[in-house]
């Protein structure tokens, strides 16, 4: 394979486009980097495989002795990785290391010292071409139980309205009752929900440009499940999941996510992407999981022997730091219950024998 490349600024109309048709991936576009890489001096790395058509772009940015990959959740051919590394490491003397986050290709497959960081999961539905074929896919349960919550849905709920909306038509109040409805679910649960304002106000401005965002209303006009999507060319990215836990019994965050799908299966959609997190329904629902790998190629043996230590310090720091006092508490009341049933089961064993 013959490679070139160019460094361009950051970034034309025309570059944007063809990042999406390229990743077809929400962490790989233009308004992403902008949200979540606000800081950052952006540069691009265009490279060409054949003719005058990029292969893939690579948006990275310089960080003191490190360069940063910004895209995410997509797939750099391996061959590419190498080339970028070594054309990086030629022009930067001072780097050390290039970072790369949420990878299809695993950095085995370059012929650069790597270090991997970890990994995360994304479970992905290749969509038929249509609902039948879609839900020949699907176990006799989960047809099963859609059709029945639909179906007690519209009976007992005159006022069921379930509608889509698209980026600057997506009311904000939306995404402000998904956090609502989040919060709540999770101190019902006894759990802090890993949703804040500042997350979700980065959520709102991709939204307005690559945002689908579903909603079910049953009654008196309130929002009883919201789910927050991002669409890039026919890939859907599935982020945020959201219901009333008082309409539990009709599994709404489900019936939602299934008309979700539904209705972007008739939109022509190839991909649906729910994202990282090991949940049973994403199986029920038929998707794949695939591994996404975060790692470091370093520009020689040596520096990557020093990161692998940096990496095992910051890790060990990092638990010691989880051991809050309610972690702590929840720990030794574990083991107080564990001694509590061993001593039962010993008196009940000798009262038996």
């Amino acid at each position: 394979m013959t490679i070139s490349h160019k460094i361009e600024p950051y970034i034309s109309e025309d570059r944007q486009q063809d990042l999406e048709k390229i990743y077809k991936s929400t962490y790989s576009t233009k308004e992403y980097a902008d949200i979540y890489f606000p800081e950052y001096d952006k540069q691009l790395f265009v490279v060409f495989t054949t003719g005058s058509t990029p292969s893939d772009i690579i948006i990275f940015a310089k960080q003191k002795r490190n360069i940063l990959v910004i895209n995410q959740a997509c797939t750099i051919a391996a061959p590419v990785i190498e080339y970028f590394c070594k054309a990086m490491f030629e022009q930067y003397p001072n780097v050390k290391t290039i970072s790369f986050d949420k990878q299809y290709t695993h950095p085995n497959t370059t012929a650069l010292d790597f270090l991997i960081i970890g990994t995360v999961d994304n479970y992905i539905i290749d969509l038929p071409e249509d609902l039948a074929a879609y839900r020949s896919m699907l176990g006799k349960n989960i047809k099963r139980n859609m059709n029945l919550s639909i179906n007690r849905l519209k009976r007992n709920f005159p006022e069921f309205d379930h509608d889509f909306f698209v980026r600057e038509d997506i009311p904000e109040a939306y995404i402000d009752r998904a956090l609502e409805l989040n919060r709540r679910r999770m101190k019902e649960k006894g759990q802090v929900s890993g949703l804040n304002p500042a997350n979700m106000e980065k959520t709102k401005k991709i939204a307005k440009s690559h945002g689908l965002v579903s909603r079910i209303i049953l009654e008196n006009g309130e929002v009883a499940s919201v789910i927050i999507n991002t669409v890039v060319d026919d890939h859907l990215f599935f982020h945020i999941i959201t219901h009333d836990s008082q309409y539990n019994y009709y599994r709404l965050g489900q019936v939602n996510l299934y008309l979700t799908i539904k209705h972007f299966l008739e939109q022509g959609g190839d991909k649906f992407h729910l994202l990282w997190g090991e949940y049973d329904y994403k199986q029920k629902f038929k998707g794949e999981r695939f591994i996404l790998y975060c790692f470091e190629i370093a520009r020689n043996s040596s520096i990557l022997r020093q990161q692998t230590l940096i990496h095992k310090w910051n890790s060990r720091i990092a638990y010691i730091r989880g051991f809050t006092p309610l972690r702590i508490y929840r720990f030794f009341i574990h083991q107080v219950d564990k001694k509590i049933l061993k001593r039962f089961f010993k008196k009940r064993s000798k009262k038996q024998s």
